[in-house]
């Protein structure tokens, strides 16, 4: 898979090797994701702002790493930047893990004892502190060895062990059982069965992506365009004699992205004599289009909510 990616990177099939990527390691991106957050929504909004990230980034791709470690870095840095972030904090955000164990009747009283260990452990391992749980996760259910946790996250292989060591006395003292080590070889196994059997990568997440790339590929140009007064029309004109490629599919989402702009005070506006309605990038609007531009983390933000408008 790897020769295929490079493959493409080489040759600048840029939304192929999206698409390739999506397939390949979609579900595993989802999946890592909630293990840093622990909700399904906000796991599939990053998710989702991940491969753009990910589309957007790939001309500046070095080749000093694997393109499967490249993506999984961005992820998991775009995660502690979430948790990091303003909104977070603001929102207090706190999340129950939901369990989803079925017994059935019939099971024998050793498989249900089994399968309850196995949810605890899955419930224990996700309520550890980040950095305790971000190395379980990686090491146990990823399969990654400490070499390569370190490379991925630019942390010391002895401060690893020592987080690795400190993370399962933790788990040891909260479920108060042996033969810890045993039990974390059956992570993966045991969340594959609980919390993330219903987290799905499915090819409506790959639309909403590309329809995103699509979208903010306009997005910036209009921002930029509107720095200088023009009503709907002339800006239509402008953005096609720049010639964005997404603009055919995507002319309706200009005149949204002009009311979305409007309604939160980005853009002034104004009827001329010629009964047309001419819109201007205000302050507020300049601050969004300079984040946009140096492709700040407040960006995300931004672009969900004028986005998500237009869809």
């Amino acid at each position: 898979m790897n020769d295929l990616l490079f493959a493409l990177v080489e040759q600048e099939e840029y939304e192929i090797l999206l698409e390739e990527a999506m397939n390949e390691y979609g579900q595993s991106i989802l999946q890592l994701v909630y293990s840093y957050v622990r909700n399904s929504t906000v796991s599939e909004d990053l998710t989702q702002e991940i491969f753009v990230k990910f589309y957007n980034s790939l001309p500046t791709y070095s080749k000093q790493s694997s393109l499967k470690t490249w993506l999984w870095r961005i992820a998991i840095n775009h995660c502690k930047d979430y948790l990091k972030s303003w909104y977070v904090r603001k929102m207090q955000f706190t999340e129950h893990i939901h369990t989803i164990f079925e017994s059935s009747k019939e099971m024998i009283e050793e498989e249900m004892v089994k399968k309850e260990e196995s949810e605890e452990l899955v419930q224990t391992v996700m309520s550890l502190p980040l950095k305790y749980r971000e190395l379980i996760y990686l090491h146990y259910f990823e399969e990654y060895t400490i070499k390569e946790i370190a490379e991925l996250l630019s942390i010391n292989s002895n401060t690893i062990k020592t987080r690795l060591r400190r993370g399962k006395e933790l788990l040891k003292q909260m479920i108060e059982r042996a033969n810890m080590d045993e039990r974390l070889r059956h992570l993966k196994g045991s969340m594959k069965q609980s919390v993330f059997q219903n987290l799905k990568f499915t090819d409506k997440h790959k639309q909403a992506i590309k329809r995103q790339i699509k979208q903010e590929n306009i997005l910036l140009p209009a921002l930029q365009l509107l720095s200088v007064e023009k009503n709907g029309i002339e800006l239509v004109q402008k953005l096609r004699s720049r010639g964005i490629q997404e603009f055919d599919e995507q002319e309706g989402f200009v005149y949204i992205l002009l009311h979305q702009l409007e309604q939160k005070s980005y853009v002034t506006s104004r009827w001329k004599e010629d009964q047309k309605k001419y819109y201007q990038l205000n302050s507020k609007g300049k601050k969004v289009m300079k984040s946009l531009e140096n492709g700040s983390q407040r960006s995300a933000f931004v672009l969900q909510g004028l986005l998500g408008g237009g869809q």
